[in-house]
């Protein structure tokens, strides 16, 4: 296992206790509190939500940019019944942001249908085959969502066949912004909103709002959803995020959508639905069907109004969790292993394992354990013939984006933000590619030690 620093938090007693009694919390709330940035009554007030009903004290959604652009696309969309087209992605986030912009533009009259990419076909992201499938099907607008801010090339080529195009994401923009008709995405740097945390189902939350005109209603009808995405997602529980899933929980716990109910009830019967049923329960259960199955299914199983639909879906997702864990525990035994019989991997800044045959549905998670267990960033690729994907993942202090985004020129695609990324590339450039990625670290100055944050 890693050796990491401790940082220890200090905090004098008196500013404990002014807080402790200033709020009315415990003097061990107040310190937690005073050690995560919020130090004054206002602030705590705020945090557990003191003042308002959960849904007041939302920034109002027009201060994202292109978001009067996005909105007004639409709805004209809509009332000239254009055939508009949802592409998610194939996690919790990019499903639960497909299920709720589809369930509200199909009650309200739009000419809809979505799309999800597969891990095993084109991978993350938009490619040039799914738009030519898209406009052979009668594609006018086309809606990302949880994707599409690195997709210069082929919202280009969209462009060309006549498809409009909105972008909804929440990763980091490349340098250049894409050729969208809308980019919504509260990362820009030109955009005025001040909560940038969202991830991918709230900006679609935010573009739901802007379309209704209206935040209690969208809350009502999409509050469970959202909260399963937000947690999901492991964005901050702060600010609006904290909203959404204080709101939300309750919701979902006594949810009417039929394929939640029917998840629940197999791994938690009755049981309270916190926070942590989302991390360790549903999340797990929704991303395997993306790592290691269909993720459609599990789209079906939100949008569902049968019940032994979601009752047969259910018990295939269930059964995708258990394969991807025996899935996910191979090939970590075999990355390790390739770690410590070889030294040039061990010591390398950056770490770049590859092999023939390991999924790449779950490399992921694998880069995720290599980094915890020798504390410092990995890249992880899976290879299929001459084509490798990539994930990678890093510690506090250092973007493993950037990392990736220095070695652009041998990418085929890439994406992701400060602490994790994702990537496309010829088999045969992958020792390049490991070169100039460590490259980069080793001008970078030196990796910052893995931080433990002590209370």
């Amino acid at each position: 296992m890693s050796v990491k620093k401790w940082a220890y938090c200090q905090v004098s007693s008196d500013e404990i206790s002014e807080l402790a009694v200033a709020s009315g919390i415990s003097k061990l709330q107040a310190a937690l509190l005073i050690n995560r940035g919020i130090d004054t009554p206002e602030d705590v007030a705020d945090f557990f939500c003191m003042n308002d009903d959960y849904n007041d004290g939302f920034e109002e959604p027009y201060t994202i940019a292109d978001m009067d652009i996005g909105v007004e696309l639409i709805r004209s969309a809509i009332e000239n019944r254009e055939k508009i087209v949802i592409f998610g992605d194939y996690d919790a986030d990019g499903v639960t942001s497909t299920v709720i912009l589809y369930r509200y533009l199909t009650r309200h009259g739009a000419d809809v249908e979505w799309v999800l990419p597969r891990r095993d076909e084109g991978g993350y992201g938009l490619n040039i085959n799914e738009i030519d499938s898209l406009k052979e099907r009668g594609c006018q607008l086309l809606v990302t969502v949880d994707n599409g801010i690195s997709a210069n090339e082929e919202i280009a080529y969209a462009n060309s066949l006549g498809i409009r195009v909105i972008v909804t994401d929440h990763h980091t923009p490349p340098a250049h912004l894409p050729p969208a008709a809308a980019v919504i995405n509260p990362h820009r740097a030109d955009c005025p909103s001040t909560f940038k945390e969202l991830c991918g189902v709230g900006v679609v939350f935010k573009l739901l709002c802007a379309l209704e005109e209206d935040t209690d209603s969208i809350l009502e009808e999409y509050g469970d959803i959202i909260a399963l995405g937000t947690v999901a997602d492991i964005v901050p529980l702060v600010g609006e995020n904290r909203k959404l899933v204080l709101y939300g929980l309750p919701l979902l716990e006594k949810t009417r959508c039929r394929g939640l109910k029917a998840l629940l009830e197999l791994m938690n019967p009755g049981g309270k639905v916190t926070a942590q049923t989302i991390s360790y329960g549903l999340a797990p259960r929704i991303n395997a069907a993306g790592r290691v199955g269909d993720i459609s299914e599990v789209v079906r199983l939100l949008l569902t109004e049968d019940e032994e639909e979601a009752k047969c879906l259910t018990e295939k997702i269930n059964a995708n969790n258990i394969i991807r864990q025996q899935i996910e525990g191979q090939i970590y035994a075999e990355a390790v292993d390739m770690m410590e019989q070889n030294p040039s991997k061990r010591h390398a800044c950056i770490p770049v394992l590859w092999s023939e045959g390991w999924h790449s549905g779950v490399i992921g998670i694998v880069a995720a354990k290599i980094t915890e267990r020798y504390g410092k960033p990995c890249v992880i690729f899976a290879c299929q013939g001459d084509k490798a994907v990539g994930s990678s993942r890093s510690i506090e202090g250092f973007s493993i984006y950037d990392a990736v985004y220095a070695c652009r020129a041998l990418l085929d695609k890439f994406g992701g933000h400060t602490q994790a990324a994702g990537m496309t590339i010829s088999t045969d450039l992958l020792p390049e590619f490991e070169r100039q990625i460590n490259a980069y670290a080793e001008g970078y100055g030196s990796i910052p030690f893995p931080i433990l944050h002590v209370d």
